[in-house]
């Protein structure tokens, strides 16, 4: 019993670290709108460092990304969001970005405030470049209205990493939650394959009848 019972928590151990993989992918990274309670607009750009510091070295070879200072990277990393991510508005106007924070640790956040002066109802298109020199790399653009998530689409090479969203319809662009119901689903076979595994190892094998 004490031989199933390790072999068990030692696959439950070795699954719960897949998954801590799985949430920390340098291929993943998300690009959030949310609109504040004084009605201005945040950018919230999220990756693990692994993908920041790669994108870093894409765009600034002769740096020595790894050596620099915990200021410096973030000089950086301001400098290459000014540069990678677009928002154009139907009048063909970039908006741009100020009061922008940066979190580091093992994932990376970085939030910005959208210039307040520009209506989000304008924008037509948001680009995000950031990563597009990684390989397979992939971005989840969502933008939230109230509280409610009014858009959610990929960003990939495919559509060269930008979105048209029409920002006056932006409303009707809502989609269902194609990402999340996969991951729920996931994580749904995941706790089935746990149970069974426990069951076997647990119980072990029915006795024969004699």
């Amino acid at each position: 019993m004490h031989q199933f019972l390790s072999k068990g928590i030692s696959f439950l151990l070795a699954l719960l670290l897949t998954i801590q993989v799985f949430g920390h992918n340098p291929q993943v990274s998300t690009l959030a709108f949310n609109k504040t309670p004084s009605s201005s607009w945040n950018l919230m750009l999220r990756a693990p460092l692994l993908s920041f510091q790669l994108a870093l070295e894409h765009q600034f070879p002769k740096t020595n990304v790894n050596g620099l200072t915990p200021e410096e990277f973030k000089h950086l990393l301001k400098n290459h969001l000014q540069n990678s991510i677009v928002i154009n508005t139907d009048n063909g106007r970039r908006i741009s970005m100020d009061s922008i924070a940066i979190a580091l640790g093992h994932e990376v956040l970085i939030i910005a405030k959208l210039d307040s002066t520009v209506a989000f109802s304008s924008i037509q298109s948001i680009s995000n470049h950031f990563f597009s020199t990684l390989n397979d790399h992939f971005s989840i653009l969502s933008i939230e209205l109230d509280g409610k998530e009014m858009m959610k689409t990929v960003l990939n090479k495919e559509n060269k990493f930008t979105a048209q969203i029409n920002g006056v319809k932006v409303a009707k662009l809502a989609k269902s939650a194609e990402n999340r119901y996969g991951q729920i689903a996931l994580y749904a076979f995941l706790i089935i394959v746990v149970i069974a595994f426990f069951y076997i190892f647990l119980l072990g094998p029915t006795p024969k009848k004699k």
